[in-house]
């Protein structure tokens, strides 16, 4: 008679550790996406209700000199926000944004002081494509560096 039984089935296939392993990696990839996502989201909703920002949009959307820089509509893909002290022991803050339009990237530089009602846009000024400052609101000095 054979070693093996008639009515033994064949041994079985075994993958060890492989399908295992592989569903660590996945969920440990779902895990990470979707902190990664849930912290983005966060983050878009913070300066989504930030007043001083939408303001900033608003005024840089109507300007005919960003749109022609820009090649029209624009999209804000980043954002920086800096606050220092002023003299007068207020706060002056500082927001730079880049901008994305069918022309190219562009930055939007804009200092904000502290006024009766609120902060106003003291200086604004893009820095086109191309390269060259165009001073929208304010002098010449790029408001996003601190003030001597």
């Amino acid at each position: 008679m054979d070693e093996f039984d008639e009515h033994e089935p064949p041994p079985r296939r075994s993958w060890g550790c492989l399908k295992g392993c592989l569903g660590a990696v996945l969920l440990v990839v779902l895990f990470a996406g979707a902190a990664i996502g849930f912290t983005a989201w966060r983050i878009y909703e913070s300066f989504r209700d930030d007043p001083e920002l939408t303001a900033i949009v608003d005024v840089a959307r109507a300007d005919a000199r960003v749109n022609t820089a820009l090649g029209g509509r624009f999209t804000v893909m980043e954002i920086e926000h800096r606050s220092f002290p002023l003299k007068s022991g207020k706060q002056a803050q500082a927001y730079r944004l880049v901008l994305i339009g069918a022309n190219g990237q562009s930055t939007l530089d804009v200092r904000l002081e502290p006024a009766g009602g609120g902060p106003r846009i003291a200086t604004m000024t893009l820095t086109g494509p191309d390269g060259h400052p165009v001073w929208l609101k304010g002098g010449a000095p790029n408001p996003w560096m601190r003030p001597n």
